[in-house]
């Protein structure tokens, strides 16, 4: 509560509370639990402590009360709101019980000085006020003890995440320029690749078992519709409504209720007095050169078999209804039909397999080479291609396309001499790598920006090992639902 009163003061509270509604806390993995019907038991478990419907329903109307006037009645109400107000509470919850379990105690001193220095309890001179005081307990329904205890428990929890903060962290000198040493190094490798074979003889019965197995993913014909298309005669439509958008939906309506007695396209339209030009078309999902026409096909697609839309309006303007007559399903092709497409696809994925045991088996051989020489010798008798990638930069400070990403970043995480791979490569075939030089400059100072990226990047890294720990310690779950509406 001591946060949430300090963010009451001159309208920061709604601009930190719209903040919260658009970062959420999605790692307490707990959003499901805003759809949902009413309960009086406990909402969410965090470790062995319990949030529960009454908890969550004051900490809501407190919130809620204190933005009043600072944001708009629909976010004050909305379900995000509701979830953002119980995922800082689960968050706090964390915080508190591991701050109990570390024995974490303030005193009264503490506890008065943060009182007196809180704005909300201050006179214009920063003298502290006992009548505001007064005033805050007696609107959040609290006695002086019930203050103590939560604004207790608030800095306990303060002390124990900002434990874990290292804005203040003062990086050593020569650790830091370690860390840019590391960060200017430069590596090479001898690029090998192995070529898919795609002349592998294939005969009937091995494309047939492979049309089995692929057939539905890759030799389908796709599911067509007959359809009825109607494009209303804008004019008419204009002189109906005269540009009222409430006659156009009665005009809608109209339509609607005429298709629902069983009326086709036409008589529907006839009934409204419309005017149209109606068309019988065969389309598939994918059909459609202009804006209007995949519009009709994507609401065709909606439809089932029989069913009509509503008059609707396309994008370009123009007024239309669709009426699907038949459905034809998705079927696979004849094998004959697609045989020249499955010879190709049989042969690239067979000749990718043999590519990848070549590579593992080359691997294999290249480990037990002494000597970089050896290891390119190995290779081309292996009938691989071998090229120098040159010196490269780490993958982070800058990407390279003479090599495959995974390789590149593989060849930071190696030695001198070690095979790396094999890596898909995306024309067919596979990669290895075997780094040949490690360049690092001789010396080299982190200037102060560069200093404070690392520090930062440290301090983030540290934070979420901390969270991940904390969590780990204590496993929030969800029990039971939240209610959709708090009074």
């Amino acid at each position: 509560m001591l946060a949430a009163m300090r963010n009451t003061v001159s309208g920061i509270f709604a601009k930190t509370l719209l903040f919260f509604l658009v970062v959420t806390f999605a790692v307490w993995g707990i959003g499901d639990i805003v759809r949902g019907g009413p309960t009086d038991g406990t909402l969410v478990r965090v470790g062995e402590s319990d949030i529960t419907a009454q908890e969550f329903g004051r900490e809501l109307q407190m919130v809620q009360r204190n933005a009043e006037g600072s944001i708009p009645p629909e976010v004050l109400n909305s379900p995000m709101l509701r979830q953002q107000v119980l995922e800082r509470m689960v968050q706090t919850r964390l915080m508190r019980t591991a701050s109990s379990e570390m024995g974490l105690a303030i005193g009264d001193a503490l506890l008065a000085k943060h009182t007196k220095e809180n704005p909300l309890f201050q006179n214009v001179d920063g003298t502290f006020n006992a009548e505001a005081f007064m005033m805050y307990l007696k609107q959040s329904q609290q006695n002086e003890a019930m203050y103590r205890k939560q604004s207790t428990q608030e800095l306990s929890e303060g002390l124990y995440t900002r434990s874990a903060e290292l804005d203040q962290l003062r990086m050593p000198e020569a650790y830091a320029n370690l860390l840019t040493l590391n960060r200017m190094q430069r590596r090479s490798a001898k690029l090998i690749t192995i070529a898919a074979n795609d002349t592998i003889a294939l005969d009937d019965a091995e494309l047939k078992a492979y049309y089995e197995t692929q057939k539905d993913s890759l030799y389908m014909q796709p599911e067509t519709r007959s359809i009825q298309l109607a494009i209303i005669d804008k004019a008419t439509i204009t002189k109906l409504t005269k540009g009222d958008g409430n006659a156009f939906e009665e005009l809608s309506y109209t339509v609607d209720d005429a298709v629902a007695a069983g009326s086709s396209l036409k008589e529907a339209l006839d009934s409204a007095k419309l005017t149209a030009t109606i068309k019988t078309l065969n389309v598939s999902a994918d059909a459609g050169n202009s804006e209007l026409e995949r519009e009709v096909v994507a609401q065709a697609f909606t439809l089932n078999d029989g069913e009509a839309s509503s008059l609707l309006s396309s994008k370009e303007g123009e007024y239309f209804m669709v009426g699907v007559n038949n459905i034809t399903p998705a079927t696979p092709k004849a094998f004959e039909a697609v045989k020249q497409d499955v010879i190709t696809h049989c042969r690239e994925d067979k000749g990718a397999e043999l590519a990848k045991e070549n590579a593992l088996a080359l691997k294999k051989k290249l480990n037990g080479e002494a000597s970089l020489d050896a290891q390119i010798a190995a290779a081309q008798a292996a009938g691989a291609s071998v090229r120098d990638t040159g010196l490269l930069a780490r993958p982070d400070v800058s990407a390279s396309k003479d090599i495959p990403e995974a390789l590149h970043h593989g060849m930071f995480d190696a030695d001198k001499g070690d095979v790396i791979g094999p890596v898909a490569l995306d024309k067919g075939g596979y990669a290895l790598a075997i780094v040949s030089d490690i360049n690092i400059p001789s010396d080299a100072k982190a200037d102060d920006k560069a200093i404070g990226t690392m520090r930062a990047q440290l301090n983030s890294q540290l934070y979420q090992y901390w969270m991940r720990d904390v969590m780990q310690r204590y496993p929030v779950s969800q029990v039971g639902a939240m209610p959709e509406q708090q009074q």
